[in-house]
């Protein structure tokens, strides 16, 4: 990833975590700030509900704050599919260092649900991954490797 792209994923988590964490800013605020010739401007044009939903989840009862998700590592994922989104998941699980629910996974990977589900048949099916419990306890976690 290229230096301006990490500058631009970095303004974008900036700018997300300002507006979630002043609930008290008016969408006519944010209309009038979309519409200025500020510098974010731009990138508050393009930030989407989900993106702040994201935030909002992790920070209502995620696993951990939206600080310590990477905002980058979720931007790819977004992009990615197949063995390169499985990647990014195995960086993920990596970082947790324990078994997460699909929650904390889908907070740092984005995407619909099929996608985050298909990755983790594929990587179960080729012993990287373990389930762990059924329906709603479900965590995924990676198998150790002696």
């Amino acid at each position: 990833m290229s230096l301006e792209a990490l500058f631009e994923d970095g303004q974008r988590s900036a700018v997300l975590r300002v507006i979630y964490g002043h609930p008290e800013i008016s969408l006519g605020e944010l209309a009038s700030f979309v519409m200025s010739d500020d510098p974010l401007a731009p990138v508050l044009r393009t930030l989407t509900i989900d993106e702040l939903l994201q935030v909002s989840r992790t920070a209502q009862g995620g696993d951990s704050d939206p600080s310590a998700i990477d905002y980058a590592r979720l931007g790819r994922a977004k992009k990615a599919t197949g063995e390169d989104f499985d990647e990014l998941a195995i960086e993920v699980l990596t970082a947790a260092g324990r078994p997460v629910a699909a929650a904390y996974l889908r907070t740092r990977l984005g995407g619909p649900r099929w996608k985050l589900q298909a990755s983790m048949h594929r990587l179960e099916a080729a012993g990287v991954v373990r389930r762990h419990g059924q329906t709603s306890g479900t965590r995924w976690g990676l198998v150790e490797r002696s």
